[in-house]
């Protein structure tokens, strides 16, 4: 009897039977390497994914300019670190970087070199306290960690966090509020959206969440991914402000704030609602947040399948994010900065898109769109708001100062010594680390401030339905012909063939028939 063969081991990729290759992005010269067999290709590069780079590039440059320190950024799952060598290139001394690999750094190594980056191994250490500020970084310097994303997250603070995970986002999820700094942002790519139109049960596996195969599916994925953002955000008694969510392809990019607060963490998990969507004809709506059980949903939805269908033509969906997905003064400082950050012409095409779809969720507005109006015609306005209240404040202040003038004099002589002392206990021990300053010298915005603007949730898509002596237009002449009719309409980037409109099916076939209808 012969003996068992034995199960060949897998070998790594050697220079024998590897194609080594480089590719250049904005300047960047990073390895982009092939195996020869099925188990040995390797894709480090996806050109795919380079607006979502440009835009967490946008992203952060907007962060850097509003933050009064040195941020703290990561690319978590760098892989050839081509964002994180991007941003070092880009900002220099302006911030901390740091790129982490899960698998040897020999190659993240060589693509700094290549692009004339010196690196400095970042060596955790479980005694270190989470926020400790890091060493100081130089123009062309760089810090590298291998180590898994969960693990770097937990063990370190940061003020700007970049996650591309090549498959499942979900277990990356709770690991980013844990140590994210407030007003940290995340910039998270969430791979594969069609797995939520194919495989429900692998959804409510991930995110707890119940979803079917829609038309809208892919606003339905980043409700979803948003909605698991804000649950995840609230366990560490944090809120989020969603600034823009992306869609391209296959890959969405959500772009969120951290807000510090157990009462902004408890607002947004009021946005966190069902929705009731119609099997038939697609007609969708919000149930409203309350315990008390609805006595007939049906009657909230616009439609009347209900009464001319038998059965149960509706289903429940959801939790979902129901706030607004989009940040229209955020977004158009990314747009004032385009220039600036040297922006591709297809990655302008969508932000214009998006922007026309933020347009479109201010106009619905009565009390805040003219507000809004003006923060967009004006991208610094916060700035001279804020420096309004400080003069208000300097004002109120020199006339408390005559009735408390003996108080506020012995209070500034403390303040003064306090400030002596620390700094000569610094001068004496200089290993202790240095307090870390403020981000900026604003408070906590109000929960009302975060997700007041209104909104539009969803799109309809027309051109897959069958009207009867109607002629489907384009989506730019329906949204002209919705606009004439006095509603409120836009083109969505994630849908070319959609439209996002305040007006129901019902009313948007009225106005089909009113100027598309074809006579016999």
């Amino acid at each position: 009897m012969s003996a068992p063969m034995e199960r060949n081991e897998s070998v790594e990729p050697t220079s024998s039977n590897v194609e080594r290759s480089f590719v250049t992005e904005k300047s960047v010269r990073v390895r982009n390497d092939y195996g020869k067999t099925p188990s040995e290709k390797c894709k480090l590069h996806n050109p795919k994914m380079a607006i979502c780079r440009e835009l967490t590039l946008a992203t952060l440059n907007i962060a850097a300019k509003q933050s009064n320190i040195k941020m703290c950024c990561v690319e978590a799952l760098a892989s050839s670190g081509l964002s994180a060598i991007q941003w070092k290139k880009y900002f220099k001394d302006r911030i901390h970087v740091t790129a982490a690999v899960s698998d040897q750094l020999d190659r993240l190594k060589e693509n700094c070199e290549e692009n004339e980056l010196t690196t400095t191994d970042l060596l955790l250490d479980f005694s270190r306290t989470p926020g400790t500020p890091f060493t100081d970084q130089q123009d062309k310097q760089i810090q590298v960690c291998q180590c898994r994303a969960n693990v770097l997250l937990h063990m370190e603070s940061f003020d700007f966090i970049y996650l591309d995970p090549h498959k499942n986002c979900s277990s990356f999820i709770d690991s980013v509020f844990f140590n994210l700094r407030h007003l940290g942002i995340l910039c998270l790519v969430v791979p594969d959206i069609s797995m939520f139109a194919r495989s429900h049960h692998v959804v409510d596996r991930y995110y707890s969440t119940s979803v079917i195969k829609t038309d809208y599916i892919k606003e339905l994925a980043a409700r979803v991914l948003i909605g698991q953002l804000a649950r995840s955000a609230s366990k560490c008694n944090k809120g989020i402000e969603v600034l823009y969510t992306m869609s391209m392809d296959d890959f969405l990019l959500i772009s969120v704030k951290s807000h510090r607060g157990p009462h902004l963490a408890d607002k947004a998990n009021q946005r966190l609602q069902w929705l009731l969507h119609c099997r038939f004809c697609e007609e969708r709506v919000f149930l409203p947040k309350q315990k008390a059980p609805i006595e007939n949903p049906y009657n909230l939805l616009p439609c009347k399948c209900n009464s001319e269908k038998p059965g149960k033509t509706a289903v429940e969906l959801g939790p979902l994010w129901s706030g607004p997905i989009f940040n229209p003064i955020f977004l158009s400082k990314i747009k004032s900065s385009a220039q600036e950050c040297d922006l591709s012409a297809k990655t302008t095409v969508i932000l214009d898109t998006m922007m026309e779809e933020a347009g479109c969720i201010i106009a619905t507005g009565e009390n805040n769109s003219n507000l809004l109006d003006e923060n967009l015609n004006n991208p610094n306005k916060e700035s001279l708001d804020l420096k309004s209240e400080e003069v208000s404040d300097n004002l109120s202040d020199e006339k408390c100062d005559n009735k408390t003038s003996e108080v506020s004099d012995n209070q500034s002589e403390s303040v003064h010594e306090k400030s002596a002392g620390e700094k000569r206990l610094h001068e004496d021990c200089p290993d202790q680390p240095a307090k870390r300053l403020k981000r900026a010298n604003v408070n906590n915005i109000e929960e009302t401030d975060l997700w007041s603007h209104p909104f539009l949730p969803f799109y309809y898509n027309t051109h897959r339905w069958k009207v009867s002596h109607t002629k489907l237009p384009k989506v730019t002449t329906l949204v002209q012909l919705l606009k004439s009719d006095g509603y409120k309409a836009t083109k969505t980037h994630f849908d070319p063939k959609s439209v996002r409109t305040d007006a129901n099916l019902i009313q948007i076939k009225r106005t089909l028939d009113k100027h598309c209808s074809v006579k016999h």
